[in-house]
């Protein structure tokens, strides 16, 4: 199989904007009118609707300006070089979750980074291409040896329908309306090509207690992180961009034992953590939400029209 190789357009190098305020009269998930001030502190201005509960910055920062401040610097980057090895194995376990639902093909990453998920891809025997909007992560990965090109979630310059599996860790939230991306992400996608990817949990029982001294809503976050969903809302917009949510796999059956044993250490293994998960669930104790959803086949992309105008350019 042949990589795509259609380079996207890169970051226009014009002198970044400041942050625009947008149109927050309605819900880009449900619609609703029902808007109030959520996180409102001299570093972050977040609203939250009152229906769905979804949470969104005030503030946009051009995707210019947050390249030039964050993403394409070694400085930011250093934390995740000093750690890459762990953060290979990491991945790894990650992928080995889901094999079984996308065993092989061509994996795209989105907000490749330094490349710890492209090289464990390569190491389960997928085919991996790295996106990132930055041009240093790039040249990082294309220097350890791993296929990456400039791009981002809502403009990854690939060819329609080449993906098998597509990855996107802690970067859905970077995007002020969710379904430019998830639409992106299903253009890219085989028929039933799955999408898996963490987002930062809105009801995550610590940030909803501290709210404004999270660490989520203060520094770069609250500059960089334009959503915040919670899992009605990620559930929701999955559904309306052409996507079926899944549920996580509880074990990576692969790992266990054959013979007359495998039936009950599969049992053994199986019972508390499905009690460990729906506890850690019922009290909002998951900091993330990990998401797997499939390419729907034969029904049409139904985007929500409750959605602030937004240039991406």
């Amino acid at each position: 199989m042949q990589l795509p190789d259609t380079e996207p357009d890169k970051p226009n190098s014009d002198p970044a904007s400041p942050a625009t305020a947008n149109d927050q009269s309605i819900c880009q998930i449900c619609g609703s009118s029902e808007i109030g001030d959520y996180v409102n502190t001299s570093e972050a201005h977040y609203r939250r609707c009152r229906h769905c509960g979804l949470i969104f910055n005030a503030l946009t920062l051009s995707e210019q300006q947050v390249v030039s401040d964050y993403y394409n610097h070694q400085d930011y980057f250093q934390q995740y070089i000093d750690r890459r090895d762990h953060k290979i194995q990491s991945s790894r376990r990650t992928l080995e979750l889901i094999k079984d639902l996308a065993p092989g093909g061509l994996l795209v990453d989105i907000g490749c980074g330094v490349g710890d998920t492209l090289a464990a891809a390569e190491q389960l025997g997928y085919q991996a291409l790295g996106i990132d909007i930055g041009d240093y992560p790039v040249q990082f990965c294309q220097r350890m040896g791993h296929q990456a090109q400039v791009g981002s979630l809502t403009n990854t310059g690939l060819p329609d329908e080449c993906a098998d599996l597509v990855t996107a860790w802690d970067v859905v939230e970077h995007i002020p309306v969710t379904a430019d991306g998830l639409v992106e992400v299903n253009r890219i996608l085989k028929p039933d090509g799955l999408f898996v990817f963490i987002v930062p949990n809105g009801w995550y029982l610590k940030a909803c207690l501290l709210k404004g001294r999270y660490r989520c809503y203060a520094g770069k976050w609250a500059q960089t992180h334009m959503v915040y969903h919670n899992p009605r809302t990620i559930h929701t917009v999955l559904k309306q961009t052409g996507f079926v949510p899944l549920p996580v796999p509880w074990l990576q059956h692969h790992k266990l034992t054959n013979g007359r044993g495998a039936a009950m250490q599969e049992i053994l293994i199986f019972l508390p953590r499905t009690a460990f998960r729906l506890l850690r669930g019922w009290l909002r104790l998951n900091r993330n939400l990990f998401m797997i959803a499939r390419k729907s086949v034969g029904q049409p992309t139904k985007v929500a029209i409750h959605r602030r105008d937004i240039d991406y350019a």
